[in-house]
């Protein structure tokens, strides 16, 4: 233990230990050197009193009565700067000491040098002080053996009980297990010949099924090779119509994507022409926007005055194209001749292929009339 609150000369160093029932260490020559390196990482520079002082030339413990000789490798500094009567031990514990001696940490000074603190150490009682507390700790031992020696007999006791009750249930158990053990082989039996009998329903089931299905396959594959024959002879017969339609018929011509025959041999209301149209696999048709002009020019151009019905009707104000999306061309529309000048409840949109009108007009291909009215059939 060391009191670094304070630094002292040696006889206080020595007295200061007392107060606190300890004694100025003495350490032995082997613990010298690590002790000198602990102090020094523990608590940094500084010097140490320790319970050693000169006389008649010699350093000598004061309780060993024993010399730290002027050989001993623990020393640090000359010989003759070591002994004098005035002279105590020091420990020196500094960073730069320890550098340039690191096994030296002794060195010698005078007794009333203030500058050292106390290393103090506690002496172990004797043999005799110890062996009252250890012959009383050996018979607490022998008592505390005593008692678990007691403990594990009755727990063993407790134990054999145990184990005869449990052999005494088990032998009680056995009977009723042994009927639960045939019962359940006797419902396993019948189990299984449950489940082969059904195995077996099921395998004859199973084979009556496959027979239906490959009726049912056959009778498909009959209706579906009859089907076909009938959809083929309706294509055929289609193309030849419209084959012999064509060839009394404009020849059919084409603007952008959209493909267009006018049918001028007869004129019709716009629901006749509209069946006109889809009788030979065509729709009323319904040209795009930007091809609107282009088409009425071409149709003017070509057949003279060829008004003719589109595929859009609505009462006016806009006129919604019949075939796919729904859309609507609006009255205040600049396709429109008339726009909203023409708005009735039942009127159809038409292409204004008209010589007077192209003229007058070039920019508005369309216009509408009355349903019931007479057009040519535009198809598409």
């Amino acid at each position: 233990t060391i009191f670094r609150d304070q630094p002292s000369n040696w006889t206080d160093a020595v007295k200061r230990c007392q107060s606190e029932g300890l004694v100025l260490a003495e350490p032995t020559d082997t613990v010298a050197v690590p002790l000198r390196r602990f102090l020094l990482e523990r608590y940094g520079d500084g010097s140490f009193w320790v319970n050693a002082r000169g006389n008649q030339r010699k350093i000598m413990w004061q309780r060993g009565n024993k010399a730290l000789e002027d050989d001993s490798p623990l020393w640090s500094g000359q010989p003759e700067d070591r002994v004098t009567p005035s002279y105590c031990l020091s420990l020196l514990a500094w960073y730069e000491d320890w550098l340039s001696s690191p096994g030296q940490p002794y060195y010698s000074r005078e007794c009333s040098n203030t500058y050292n603190y106390p290393l103090c150490e506690r002496i172990l009682e004797d043999k005799e002080t110890l062996k009252s507390p250890i012959i009383a700790l050996a018979e607490n031992i022998s008592i505390t053996l005593d008692f678990i020696e007691t403990s594990l007999i009755d727990s063993i006791n407790m134990y054999n009980i145990s184990i005869d009750r449990l052999l005494q249930d088990t032998q009680i158990m056995k009977e009723p297990l042994l009927v639960l053990e045939e019962n359940l082989s006797t419902k396993l039996e019948s189990v299984e010949k449950n489940i082969s009998t059904s195995l077996v329903k099921i395998d004859q089931d199973t084979q009556s099924i496959e027979g239906s299905l490959l009726d049912l396959e056959g009778n498909l594959s009959k209706k579906l090779e009859s089907v076909g024959e009938n959809i083929s002879s309706a294509l055929e017969n289609l193309d030849q119509k419209r084959i012999r339609f064509l060839s009394t018929h404009d020849e059919g011509f084409c603007m952008s994507s959209q493909c267009f025959t006018l049918l001028n041999d007869v004129q019709l209301n716009w629901s006749d022409a509209k069946a006109k149209c889809e009788e030979i696999g065509f729709i009323l048709a319904q040209p795009s926007h930007l091809i609107a002009r282009r088409l009425r020019r071409y149709l003017t151009e070509r057949h003279g005055d060829a008004q003719a019905h589109l595929g859009a009707k609505g009462d006016g104000s806009k006129f919604v194209w019949q075939h796919g999306g729904g859309t609507a061309l609006m009255a205040d529309s600049n396709l429109l001749r008339y726009g909203k000048g023409n708005a009735g409840t039942d009127r159809c949109l038409e292409v204004d292929a008209e010589t007077s009108t192209l003229s007058s007009n070039p920019d508005k291909p369309y216009d509408s009339i009355g349903c019931a009215g007479s057009r040519y059939p535009l198809c598409e």
